[in-house]
């Protein structure tokens, strides 16, 4: 049973809540705390109203599969950036760790406005960037150095390209989801037992196991958003992975290119 509680992630207090009163950072050394700077952070934070987002819950095979791919859907999530005025907003459990962000895109222009609040299970910032018109101010506390502040932007838009690729995932693939309503009934052997107030989007990925299994599917090929016409003759497009040959140890059992979706609908 998975059990979800405020006393296993006290980050969804604050979502349930929507305020920080009082946030604590991983790094050892907190007398070099900016409090100016935390106090901005937490009013972005809060503007941005994430405990009324939604919030997903990503499974080991679903991430498992985007790992794998990454690479290879590198353009298919240029693509999507490139063809998009939707701000990007919610809030991911991925590895035990909480990444809140809103992301604002505008289509046809390279720079675009983002935030992100990273935590750990135990609810202590990692890091966290608000890059905007009216405010740039960051910090990362891991064992990572960044002598200029490129670096620290590729760092976190390392993190966005992971984020939009679950999100094209979950719009253009066949992935199992599930709505966890909070609850104090038991739940069945495996199931999600949500004891918080938040409601939960676990999504979940076996499809791609046969496609990802294959050494070849790493090295060769490409993923691509086909634009066709459902049964209803709207335009919608759906996510398909090319060949550059046949291969041995692939299996046509996953067949990524028969489940469509409407791209009417947003990411989130």
């Amino acid at each position: 049973m998975n059990i979800i509680n405020e006393k296993k992630y006290p980050y969804l207090k604050y979502l349930s809540d929507g305020i920080i009163k009082k946030i604590g950072f991983t790094a050892d050394n907190n007398e070099q705390l900016n409090y100016e700077e935390i106090h901005k952070m937490y009013k972005c934070w809060k503007e941005n109203k994430f405990g009324e987002e939604e919030i997903l819950i990503i499974t080991k095979p679903f991430y498992k599969a985007v790992q794998d791919s990454i690479n290879k859907l590198h353009p298919v999530v240029l693509e999507e950036i490139n063809n998009t005025n939707d701000d990007l907003i919610g809030t991911m459990l991925v590895n035990n760790i909480w990444i809140s962000y809103k992301i604002s895109f505008r289509k046809d222009s390279d720079d675009f406005e983002r935030e992100l609040y990273i935590l750990n299970e135990q609810g202590l910032v990692i890091a966290y960037l608000i890059y905007t018109k009216k405010l740039q101010i960051y910090r990362i506390d891991t064992n990572t150095h960044f002598t200029e502040t490129i670096q620290v932007i590729r760092w976190f838009d390392g993190i966005i390209s992971t984020i939009i690729a679950h999100l094209i995932f979950r719009k253009y693939a066949e992935v199992e989801t599930k709505i966890v309503l909070p609850t104090n009934h038991k739940p069945k052997e495996g199931e999600y037992f949500n004891k918080t107030r938040c409601i939960f989007t676990v999504l979940d990925s076996k499809w791609f196991t046969n496609l990802v299994r294959s050494e070849g599917f790493k090295v060769r090929g490409h993923f691509r958003l086909q634009p066709c016409k459902n049964e209803n003759k709207e335009w919608i497009k759906k996510l398909i992975w090319i060949e550059d040959f046949e291969k041995s140890g692939y299996s046509h059992k996953a067949k990524i290119t028969e489940y469509v979706k409407n791209t009417n609908e947003p990411i989130i």
